[in-house]
């Protein structure tokens, strides 16, 4: 059900999920690959709350593999669970109406779509970068994190 329609457990309870599947895998309680199989669901995820919990996850990660052999396949990981969500956002635009969480959904799914790679991502944020310093074209405070990193 979580992988074909997440919609049908609340949203804390799939940010519960994570964090708890996580936690018992670190403590060798449950296989870390059984964790990371359910952080897959993520590419249908489209509200913050379990992002947050998945944030913790992925920089747990970025930090152990960052510079190993292995950060590749974890990039890769990565850009396979963000790619479905990131197109639906406009990584470098808030609209009036936008709510909070959403901008923070926004954040987090954009900083790991650049981080992993995702060549829309990294040239959408190179190209408001490069609009600020040029044309004096200001990022918006709610997206500059991504845009600046």
């Amino acid at each position: 059900t979580l992988l074909t329609n997440p919609a049908t457990i609340h949203h804390a309870n799939r940010a519960q999920l994570i964090d708890d599947a996580f936690n018992l895998a670190r403590s060798d309680r449950l296989d870390m690959s059984v964790a990371l199989k359910l952080l897959t669901y993520l590419r249908h995820e489209t509200e913050y709350a379990p992002w947050a919990a998945a944030n913790s996850v992925l920089n747990y990660f970025y930090t152990k593999l960052r510079g190993t052999p292995y950060y590749a396949g974890f990039a890769n990981f990565v850009h396979e669970i963000t790619s479905e969500i990131y197109a639906t956002l406009q990584v470098t635009t808030v609209s009036e109406d936008e709510s909070t969480l959403h901008k923070y959904l926004k954040q987090t799914v954009s900083s790991w779509a650049c981080r992993a790679g995702n060549r829309d991502c990294l040239d959408r944020t190179f190209n408001a970068l490069t609009n600020e310093v040029i044309e004096q074209q200001v990022v918006h405070p709610d997206v500059s994190s991504v845009v600046y990193c």
